[in-house]
């Protein structure tokens, strides 16, 4: 949020408008005297405007546009019955914008229901990933990964990183291992408060952070020109979630790297991506913790909701899916939310 305000201070700089962000997690006061001396441009999410809604506290009556960005990213973390409320307390008179970076059947029908003869922009498809990312992937066992990636991240061309995990759990252990081995790191997920999550973000903008260790649900977040690279320690369960992880670097006209460390377990969730991206990954094998295995396994490890990969026992009888059905992609996302 604070990155969306910031733009609207810079790009509005001659206009001046005044800008604020409200969220939960945080004391509501400095949010309340904002709101009581007026102004322009609402950066919020969903649950702490309803409360103050709610609270008398936020009058959105003479409101003229409405925008949802990120929309199947809220619906995912369960904000659907907080935006039907608001939006039953917005006058009918308004513009509303919709944003989503895909269009499953729950977004279409938000969409309906909330715009009249909307005009419909597609920027690119969902599977598009940009040219100037270096893709590649290296198989290894699981026991592998942590030490893989601190060689990885003390190569000599390293910038700055991103790492994504499953688990809000093996981001912190992640985060803990890099950090011992010397290299400065923050963890982002769910668990992390509003607060924290900034803090983070703010020291990673400066420069101070090099390496983000974060779960899916920071993937859309971190809008930093400087990332030169990409990990993923471990694969999405859900496909399209690939290529917005690694749409965190190669931004404002650079190149980037994109690694993706795979073991036996995740396999097949490797094979999805590559489907739902339309290309082979490149694979580094001239490295110590190079796994045969690995690369040729067919095991498909489940959508978790909880506990590492490695403690859940893949079925014995695995099958590969042509086609991910909307119930299986909802299965996953609420996985995902839980990160």
């Amino acid at each position: 949020m604070s990155q969306i305000a910031a733009g609207f201070e810079s790009f509005g700089r001659h206009l001046k408008p005044s800008v604020m962000t409200i969220f939960g997690g945080v004391s509501q006061f400095h949010q309340v005297k904002a709101l009581e001396a007026g102004v322009d441009i609402i950066v919020a999410a969903p649950g702490r405007l309803l409360d103050l809604v709610d609270q008398g506290l936020c009058d959105l009556s003479q409101l003229e546009a409405l925008v949802l960005d990120e929309a199947d990213q809220m619906l995912d973390m369960g904000f659907a019955k907080p935006i039907e409320r608001l939006v039953a307390t917005l006058p009918t008179d308004r513009h509303t914008l919709l944003f989503s970076a895909t269009m499953p059947k729950s977004i279409a029908a938000l969409a309906e229901s909330l715009l009249r003869d909307p005009a419909k922009v597609e920027i690119a498809p969902p599977s598009t990933t940009v040219d100037r990312i270096d893709q590649s992937v290296m198989f290894l066992d699981a026991t592998d990964k942590k030490a893989a990636l601190l060689a990885l991240l003390k190569t000599p061309d390293m910038g700055q990183a991103v790492v994504f995990t499953l688990q809000k759990n093996i981001a912190n252990d992640v985060c803990a291992f890099i950090g011992e081995a010397g290299i400065t790191a923050e963890a982002l997920h769910g668990n992390k408060s509003q607060g924290q999550r900034e803090r983070a973000l703010d020291a990673f903008r400066a420069g101070t952070v090099q390496v983000l260790v974060a779960t899916d649900i920071a993937a859309r977040g971190i809008d930093v020109d400087t990332v030169t690279h990409v990990f993923n320690h471990d694969l999405p369960s859900l496909p399209e979630s690939y290529v917005h992880r690694i749409g965190r670097t190669g931004r404002a006209g650079r190149s980037g790297f994109a690694i993706t460390l795979c073991d036996a377990e995740q396999r097949a969730w490797l094979h999805d991506v590559e489907r739902e991206i339309g290309r082979t990954l490149t694979v580094q094998d001239d490295h110590e913790w190079h796994c045969e295995v690995a690369r040729h396994s067919t095991k498909r490890a489940p959508v978790l909701g909880g506990g590492p990969v490695k403690q859940v026992k893949p079925a014995k009888a695995p099958r590969e899916r042509k086609v991910w059905t909307e119930e299986e992609k909802l299965a996953a996302r609420m996985a995902a939310k839980a990160a």
